[in-house]
């Protein structure tokens, strides 16, 4: 069965790049699966992200004071920045994702670390068929999710106690509207946050209780070609690299080399309790 709303929608159009097209990681599986693959391999650190503790720490303080939960269901674990803290919490926890990479890693970190009660399930959540669990978690994996509102029902349908999703604040990099406004370039910019997410909810008869939790991040670039190669990202289409060259500098500073930049932004959850 699909589910649209007006909401859902929004958030599609919101999905789409400046030329009205979806992006290929998107429309197409195997381009988002290689783009967890060349990640995974990339990736050193088996420690979470610095941002991510401050949430991984309000879920547990949220599951732990108020529910008995002995299992959980978490969403687009990627590399795991909370896997390992809420397996913490309970006797079974099952991670969904769409990278068989992603979820590999998962399982030879835990194995490292002593954890156990960790099954894992390589697929899309919109094809998934999960068991009933207590809690379901799921943070920043939306980003994919076309059909929003069946997605967001399946969440509040498969969970007994609890549900809690969220994501960032859109992180929008604050050079952008200067590359788009002084040099005229169609730049993509990340529209969609947590606050799509409660509207929909709400449309969908889900009354969600929002928490807004005060985060930092961390921007670090060895130079300021490397700097620009991530800007470069953003950008539709040829540009005077000098020229925002020169504007990046305004916003980043040079640190005994690295380029970095501090960047403030909101972590947002929603919770409620499911309604079948």
């Amino acid at each position: 069965m699909v589910t649209k709303c007006i909401s859902g929608d929004a958030w599609r159009a919101s999905m789409q790049q400046p030329f009205g097209d979806y992006s290929d990681r998107v429309r197409d599986v195997e381009v988002e699966k290689a783009f967890w693959r060349r990640v995974t391999q990339e990736k050193q650190s088996v420690e979470p992200d610095p941002y991510s503790i401050v949430i991984a720490n309000k879920i547990c303080e949220l599951l732990s004071n108020e529910y008995d939960i002995q299992s959980i269901i978490e969403l687009g674990p990627g590399w795991g920045n909370y896997t390992f803290k809420l397996a913490e919490l309970c006797s079974r926890l099952i991670c969904v994702d769409i990278s068989q990479d992603n979820l590999d890693r998962l399982r030879q970190i835990a194995f490292k670390k002593g954890i156990s009660g960790i099954e894992t399930v390589c697929c899309e959540w919109e094809n998934c068929e999960p068991p009933s669990c207590d809690a379901i978690f799921a943070y920043n994996c939306f980003y994919r999710m076309r059909s929003i509102e069946d997605c967001l029902l399946k969440i509040n349908n498969c969970a007994q106690k609890i549900c809690i999703i969220g994501m960032n604040e859109s992180p929008e990099q604050p050079f952008l509207p200067a590359l788009e406004r002084e040099l005229g370039l169609p730049v993509r910019y990340t529209r969609l946050d947590y606050r799509h997410l409660e509207i929909i909810l709400r449309e969908l008869g889900i009354v969600a209780t929002v928490i807004e939790i005060p985060n930092e991040r961390v921007y670090a670039y060895d130079s300021m070609e490397s700097l620009l190669v991530m800007a470069a990202r953003y950008i539709q289409g040829e540009f005077d690299k000098p020229a925002a060259q020169k504007i990046l500098k305004r916003y980043y500073k040079i640190r005994d080399g690295p380029v970095v930049r501090r960047h403030a932004f909101r972590s947002g959850l929603l919770i409620w309790r499911p309604s079948q």
